[in-house]
């Protein structure tokens, strides 16, 4: 059975460049082994909401693996659901890059933090997932708006 499952966590520290692409280059490959796609977006402030897709056998596993993961606590499951198509076909992760060289380099980053919303929301409309990434990216917009003034 394919499924979905978006959960929300806080990190316990915040994550640098650096940090971001060595989670982002092992997520990468360990998710590939098991056929586990999705998104996982990090707002630069400490906050991280995250898309699994793949069969529930592999997408459960690796969320209790997940919840004990010492980076991170209140881990919050904010859906999960049977799907019939995937909305994220690669395991990607978007975040506000602080130097833009650095992530132009680094396979599977996503520029969704920053993508036209009305064009990405057309790909996958019926995805809660999709919907709920979506409404994480422009809060976090516009929070990074308001402390740059």
């Amino acid at each position: 059975m394919l499924i979905e499952l978006l959960y929300v966590s806080r990190s316990r520290q915040r994550f640098d460049d650096l940090a971001l692409t060595e989670l982002l280059r092992v997520a990468r490959r360990n998710n590939q082994s098991t056929g586990i796609t999705g998104l996982l977006l990090y707002d630069g402030r400490g906050t991280f909401i995250q898309a699994l897709e793949g069969d529930d056998d592999q997408v459960m596993p690796l969320f209790n693996l997940i919840t004990t993961d010492a980076r991170h606590d209140h881990v919050h499951v904010l859906g999960r659901q049977r799907i019939q198509q995937r909305s994220f076909p690669e395991w990607q992760m978007g975040f506000f890059p602080l130097s833009p060289e650095l992530i132009a380099k680094v396979e599977g980053y996503s520029d969704f933090m920053f993508a036209d919303s009305q064009q990405q929301l057309s790909q996958a409309e019926t995805s809660f997932a999709f919907r709920m990434l979506d409404y994480f990216r422009l809060k976090a917009r516009l929070e990074r708006e308001r402390h740059a003034c």
